[in-house]
């Protein structure tokens, strides 16, 4: 109900007590609202009444009656003064045909706008790097990649790390990458990947407008910079014939970190697999190794089944402890302990490459009707994605006799040309 007030004055504005509107005969569209508050009490309510200002009006954009808030009627809100003020400032916008509410509402966005372009400003590339690079890195699980990710990077703070991420252009780009580029291309542009990444990030957040300008296509391919061809790079691998003599060297190695290399040669594992094994994973009456989603680089579980030699090894180790290879802290050894152990023996080939010499072996020795599971082992995917989706199973019978056969022979139970035959 409208309420007509004679007079609007600090005492009689607080002698309102009846829910209601009142209108400020000095001003055209102000009331006084006064509600009640019956579930508790609001700030600045006195006995559960509040009273606050409104501006009503009939918006020229819609012809609709609306109300627009002023604020609260307390002393320490807006005044009588203020409440006529902006009253006043109102009725101006709707007299020239706007409508106050929208009005009011794009400068209030045009504010924030304001701030946060201030704020931009202010984001330097460093800061970018520093809030970026963790979730760019998260899903990899190789711990040297991860590294030298994040320090190629720092590298690039310590020429324009301290700039503004909105001011960092072409020629800064250029100036920083000339040098590395012309010493070797390849490692270049990893960096120019990174950088550009992160500046793609940064521009998603707002922080900076327009083209990237570490992006190769539009930018760096029209500079003098010529990009490297991506050459297929194979992991040095020991032939397999070389294997059992290689074996018998490698278990006269009285160390945690050989037996972890043994482990991860009979298992056709990954390294990251093996430096993290718990025997919590393992499964000595099964002779089963679970090797856990998140160990895994495709990020799925894979079983792997524990041969004959696998087993006499883990039957030998210290089971007291977390890992089944712990570091001399007892948490997980150093990632370059398997290569450094190969270097020692002077083997050139990697660790990786032992699973390029599993799958040689298996598929020169048993070829097509054992290759699903020789890829199976490898804990690589076989055949299409849809293929995949239908057919979940992982051969495990078959891999159980396959993975014997290759400790056989790695072993030396068998010679090169006389591998027992497996049957599919």
């Amino acid at each position: 109900m409208k309420k007509k007030l004679t007079r609007l004055t600090v005492v009689t504005l607080n002698a309102l007590k009846t829910e209601g509107l009142y209108h400020d005969p000095d001003t055209t569209g102000l009331y006084v609202q006064v509600t009640h508050k019956r579930h508790g009490k609001e700030r600045n309510a006195e006995n559960g009444i509040t009273r606050s200002w409104v501006y009503r009006y009939r918006s020229p954009i819609t012809g609709k009656d609306r109300a627009m808030g002023l604020g609260s009627c307390s002393p320490d809100s807006v005044s009588i003064a203020q409440a006529r003020a902006d009253a006043k400032w109102a009725r101006n916008i709707v007299q020239h045909g706007d409508d106050p509410i929208e009005v009011r509402k794009a400068d209030q966005e045009a504010k924030i706008q304001a701030v946060h372009r201030e704020q931009a400003s202010r984001m330097t590339f460093r800061q970018c790097v520093d809030e970026a690079v963790p979730g760019m890195v998260a899903k990899s699980r190789n711990e040297k990649h991860q590294r030298q990710f994040k320090d190629s990077l720092l590298k690039a703070c310590e020429s324009f790390g301290d700039v503004s991420v909105a001011a960092i252009d072409f020629q800064m780009i250029t100036k920083f990458l000339t040098p590395i580029w012309n010493a070797t291309p390849t490692t270049a542009d990893r960096v120019r990947n990174r950088i550009e990444r992160v500046l793609d990030w940064a521009k998603a957040k707002g922080f900076r407008e327009g083209d990237n300008p570490a992006a190769w296509k539009g930018n760096l391919e029209h500079a003098l910079f010529t990009k490297p061809e991506k050459k297929q790079r194979h992991h040095e691998a020991l032939p397999y014939a070389d294997l059992p003599a290689f074996m018998a060297r490698l278990r006269e190695r009285n160390t945690t970190i050989a037996r972890a290399l043994e482990f991860l040669i009979l298992t056709a594992a990954r390294s990251n697999e093996v430096r993290n094994a718990k025997w919590t994973d393992i499964d000595l009456n099964k002779r089963l190794w679970v090797v856990p989603a998140e160990a895994m680089k495709r990020g799925l579980p894979h079983t792997v089944p524990l041969n004959d030699a696998a087993m006499t090894l883990l039957n030998g180790l210290d089971q007291s402890g977390v890992y089944v290879f712990p570091g001399t802290t007892g948490e997980l050894f150093n990632e370059t302990g398997l290569a450094d152990t190969l270097k020692a023996m002077g083997v050139p080939v990697t660790v990786h490459g032992f699973r390029s010499t599993f799958s040689d072996w298996g598929h020169d020795k048993f070829g097509f009707d054992f290759h699903e599971a020789i890829e199976h082992s490898l804990a690589h995917g076989v055949g299409s994605k849809v293929a995949q989706a239908y057919r979940r199973g992982t051969g495990l019978e078959k891999r159980v006799k396959l993975m014997q056969a290759w400790a056989d022979y790695a072993g030396g139970a068998a010679e090169a040309d006389n591998v027992v035959k497996l049957h599919a």
